[in-house]
C-alpha cells in the first residue's frame, strides 16, 4: 500500500468512526497510541504514551471510552473512571511532544500546530514508561531518547524483556536471565514467585532507561543469568546454567 492510499484509508475510517487510532509498536522506544480525527469534533487529539501495562484492544477501549465521555460533557479538568481500568486524568501536552509523537495528525490535516491531551492513569496503574508530556521534550530522557537516537548497543534493536510490575514501578531488579539472542527475563524477586498476571513485555531499551546497571545483561551468554540481593549490590553470576 502506497502512502496516498494509506492516507485515504485513514480518512475513510475518520469519516465513518470519527477518528482513527494510530498504534506505534515499542521498538526500541516504548509503545504509544494516538487519535487522528478528533480535532474535527473536539478540537484536539488524544494520546496515550507508554503502553507496557495495556494491550492494543485495551488501549482502544480506553480511548473509545474517553472520546465517548468527552462527547457527553466530560470536561478536561475532571478525573474520571473507566470500568476495569481505574481512574484517569487528561493533561495538555507540550507542543514539542506533539511534533515527535502525533505525526499522523500533522500529515493528514496539513497542520503546523495542534492541541492534544495525554490520557494518564492513576498512580497505582502508572508505570515508568509513561512520560510527563506537559513538560518540554527532553532528547536525553533515558527511556524516550530512542525517538531521536540511533540504537548503539551490540544486541538487536528489537530486543525484549519479560519483567514484572514491581520493576516497571522502580523497584530494584534482582534476577536476570538471557534466553535468546534478543530475549531476557528481568525480575524483582525470584522469577518463580512472580504471578503471571504481573508479567509485562517491554523493550530492552526501556529497562536500560530505568536502571543503567542492567547494561551488564548485554554481555550474558544465552541461558546464563545474574543475581544480586538488592539494587546497591554488584551483579553475581549464577553458579549453574539457568
Amino acid at each position: 500500500m502506497d502512502r496516498n492510499q494509506y492516507i485515504e484509508n485513514i480518512k475513510k475510517v475518520i469519516s465513518t468512526s470519527g477518528y482513527y487510532l494510530t498504534s506505534v509498536i515499542p521498538c526500541p522506544q516504548p509503545g504509544f497510541v494516538y487519535t487522528i480525527g478528533l480535532i474535527n469534533s473536539l478540537k484536539f487529539e488524544l494520546v496515550f504514551c507508554g503502553t507496557a501495562n495495556y494491550d492494543l484492544p485495551e488501549l482502544q477501549e480506553i480511548v473509545d471510552k474517553v472520546q465517548e465521555m468527552l462527547s457527553q460533557g466530560l470536561t478536561i479538568d475532571q478525573n474520571f473512571n473507566i470500568e476495569n481500568f481505574g481512574n484517569f486524568t487528561l493533561r495538555q501536552t507540550d507542543a514539542s511532544w506533539n511534533e515527535k509523537i502525533l505525526l499522523g495528525v500533522f500529515d493528514i490535516f496539513d497542520l503546523t500546530e495542534i492541541t492534544a491531551y495525554q490520557i494518564v492513569p492513576e498512580e497505582k496503574n502508572k508505570l515508568l514508561d509513561i512520560p510527563d508530556m506537559t513538560q518540554k521534550w527532553d532528547p536525553k530522557d533515558p527511556i524516550w531518547r530512542w525517538m531521536d537516537d540511533e540504537w548503539n548497543y551490540p544486541i538487536p534493536e528489537g530486543s525484549i524483556v519479560a519483567t514484572n510490575l514491581a520493576a516497571l514501578k522502580g523497584e530494584s531488579i534482582t534476577e536476570v536471565t538471557r534466553w535468546e539472542e534478543d530475549e531476557w527475563d528481568m525480575y524483582v524477586g525470584a522469577s518463580q514467585d512472580v504471578p503471571e498476571e504481573e508479567i509485562r513485555i517491554v523493550p530492552f531499551a526501556t529497562m536500560l532507561g530505568i536502571d543503567k546497571s542492567l547494561e551488564a545483561a548485554i554481555n550474558l551468554q544465552v541461558e546464563k543469568g545474574l543475581w544480586r540481593e538488592n539494587g546497591n549490590d554488584p551483579w553475581e553470576n549464577w553458579e549453574e546454567e539457568c
